[in-house]
């Protein structure tokens, strides 16, 4: 007789099992049942330890009934078809690094980020231009600078980040630093595709 449990996840506890990801695609589980068995020598107790493991379709299809939405790029409007011409490249790049960071292909993830800002800058939409590099180091330089230019700073930064290819000479991206990259790089992403 098949017996069903519910549990309660906190953030931190979805987190630890989204981040156990074997290299085969499954996330390995413990659990551990205390019983009560009533028995002709009166109740005895019992216990029962059972290591299931999750498939990836598995987790998601958990993620999803769940509606959990931990990570910063959910709220951004790629799926569906929601972010139309002329953002629909940048959108397809970015559903792009976001599978590639959940199966933790950490290179790759950073890689379809730097897709990402290619994509934005092929738009035809003007982008706000970045400060020039050689002003970043000078301080009332900095400081003149309005909002829309300190993000244009940051989005040059965080490009420039994302450019794992000329870089390979410092490492991989871990896996918080893709996490970083991809999730600035979805806010980017709505940023300039909201009107």
């Amino acid at each position: 007789m098949p017996v069903t449990f519910q549990t309660d996840l906190g953030f931190d506890q979805i987190r630890l099992l989204d981040e156990r990801r074997e290299p085969d695609g499954t996330r390995p589980l413990s659990a551990t049942f205390h019983f009560l068995v009533d028995g002709a020598s009166g109740l005895n107790t019992a216990i029962a330890t059972f290591h299931p493991r999750l498939t990836d379709e598995e987790w998601r299809r958990i993620l999803a009934a769940m509606s959990f939405e931990e990570r910063a790029t959910f709220d951004v409007p790629v799926l569906g078809g929601q972010a139309g011409p002329p953002f629909d490249t940048a959108a397809k790049f970015l559903r792009d690094a976001i599978q590639q960071r959940d199966l933790h292909h950490d290179p790759q993830a950073v890689a379809a980020s730097r897709e990402v800002y290619d994509a934005l800058g092929s738009t035809g939409v003007p982008l706000p231009p970045a400060p020039q590099r050689a002003d970043w180091p000078h301080r009332p330089a900095r400081e003149a600078w309005d909002i829309e230019k300190r993000i244009s700073f940051i989005r040059e930064a965080v490009d420039h980040a994302t450019n794992v290819g000329h870089h390979r000479v410092i490492g991989d991206p871990t896996s918080k630093q893709s996490r970083l990259l991809v999730a600035i790089t979805a806010l980017f992403l709505k940023h300039y595709s909201e009107p």
